[in-house]
């Protein structure tokens, strides 16, 4: 364990990482990184995948996408810092909302529209195709997208059509804020 572990080191490797953790936060993130990355500097996606609180999550593919440097199946030290850290009590809302908004954006042109949301719901209710007659139809996802849509503006009290059922990130913002206790929701003990 050794040097891995010591204040040289940390210290080092948080050099032009930016956070809002308290020290004590960073320090047993830096650990659990060190842990899972076997001292080496990335984290392999996979070995995320396989951490218990996510491996149980239906978005897991979606939230792991979030944390991967471009072009690599790999995790930096950086990187799993910053999108941790999302989860923390005292992240803003804003970046709260735009790391899901993210998860959700699947075909990445900054919006949530039916297309993302039935994909969204494919992961979730773990439906890849309907041809052996069990669970929901496309039609019936794309629906219940529509639905779940429709809902979200009803909370921030706006017309669906106006938007056309897009959700750009302030829409989205809007809409957690709106959500009681949302924030909390989106928070995990560090």
């Amino acid at each position: 364990m050794g040097a891995a572990w010591s204040n040289e080191t940390f210290d080092e490797d948080f050099r032009g990482i930016t956070s809002s953790l308290m020290l004590r936060e960073k320090k047993r993130l830096y650990r659990r990184f060190m842990r899972l990355s076997k001292g080496q500097k990335y984290i392999e996606r996979q070995t995320l995948l396989d951490i218990p609180e996510i491996s149980t999550n239906p978005l897991k593919d979606r939230v792991t996408l979030q944390f991967i440097d471009m072009n690599r199946d790999r995790i930096s030290l950086k990187s799993f810092i910053e999108n941790i850290e999302v989860f923390s009590g005292g992240t803003s809302l804003e970046k709260k909302a735009t790391f899901i908004f993210n998860v959700y954006d699947v075909d990445r042109n900054a919006i949530i529209d039916e297309a993302d949301m039935t994909q969204i719901l494919t992961s979730v209710l773990g439906v890849a195709d309907n041809s052996d007659g069990k669970g929901p139809s496309l039609a019936s996802l794309k629906s219940i997208a529509r639905n779940t849509i429709d809902g979200m503006f009803a909370i921030i009290e706006k017309d669906p059509e106006e938007f056309e059922r897009r959700i750009d990130l302030r829409t989205f913002t809007l809409l957690l804020d709106r959500m009681e206790g949302a924030s909390l929701k989106l928070t995990l003990s560090m």
